[in-house]
């Protein structure tokens, strides 16, 4: 009988293993991560599934033994035990799908899919998740940070703002005014944009977003959603930012035509 529950514990983490490493590389098309850390991570989580059910096994066990008990009750809280990380992770990740989260979000260790996949595409940056559903890029000192939902399968192309960069806002200006350090080029399926970073020092960063839609408001903007405004056809999400170590941030991000007629339909 104890053969049969370390059969079924093994059956289990295969199955399981098997589901989200398809699950991951359909959702994603990136099989180089699903083969490769996706099935680390999996690991780290088996190894750790194994040495809590081992231990608890053990002890089940012994004290089976000692009170004239079968001992088959040791395997089968050692399976139990080996069973419940899978479980979980596997009715996490159901829930979750829909929401178009990393697929390897439910499993220990790193790196993510999406920071992964970020840095093959743009190695020139480097790539961090900073914890609150933010992903930030760096580069020669400098930072920028997204949303996860604007990034999967994005291509960056990063420079220093222009002048005629800043005509893409029309004829509203920051307010207080603000130069305007980054353009930041974000291509990728779900939604293309081009996006102005203005440095505003201590302001609050709220505050400057919320004066800025003002100024849209004032020439006949009108809202898509919260962030989205629309004027002269052109959608722009306007946004505060702020970090303790980089400073506090206004990001215009100009939307592109077709994203935006497609967001329509």
């Amino acid at each position: 009988m104890a053969r049969f529950w370390l059969a079924l514990t093994l059956v289990g983490w295969v199955a399981f293993a098997g589901g989200i490493t398809y699950i991951g590389g359909t959702d994603t098309g990136d099989w180089e991560y699903a083969l490769s850390t996706g099935l680390r991570r999996i690991g780290y989580l088996a190894a750790l599934s194994a040495a809590a059910g081992l231990a608890l096994g053990a002890l089940g066990f012994f004290f089976s033994k000692r009170k004239g008990r079968d001992p088959v009750q040791g395997a089968k809280l050692l399976a139990m035990v080996s069973l419940m990380p899978p479980l979980v992770a596997g009715v996490g990740l159901t829930m979750e799908r829909s929401n178009g989260r990393d697929p390897w979000f439910v499993l220990p260790s790193q790196p993510s899919w999406l920071v992964d996949s970020l840095e093959r595409r743009n190695p020139e940056l480097e790539v961090e998740d900073i914890g609150d559903g933010g992903v930030a890029f760096h580069k020669d000192g400098q930072r920028i940070s997204f949303w996860p939902w604007q990034l999967k399968h994005a291509r960056i192309d990063w420079r220093k703002c222009e002048p005629a960069d800043v005509e893409m806002l029309g004829a509203v200006r920051p307010d207080p005014p603000a130069p305007c350090a980054h353009r930041v080029r974000v291509e990728a399926p779900a939604e293309s944009f081009t996006l102005l970073a203005f440095s505003i020092g201590d302001v609050d960063p709220e505050a400057a977003a919320k004066a800025m839609q003002k100024q849209y408001e004032g020439v006949g903007g009108s809202y898509k959603d919260h962030l989205v405004i629309e004027h002269g056809g052109v959608r722009r999400r306007i946004e505060g930012r702020a970090t303790r170590r980089w400073g506090n941030w206004l990001y215009v991000e100009v939307i592109d035509r077709e994203t935006a007629n497609r967001s329509d339909r």
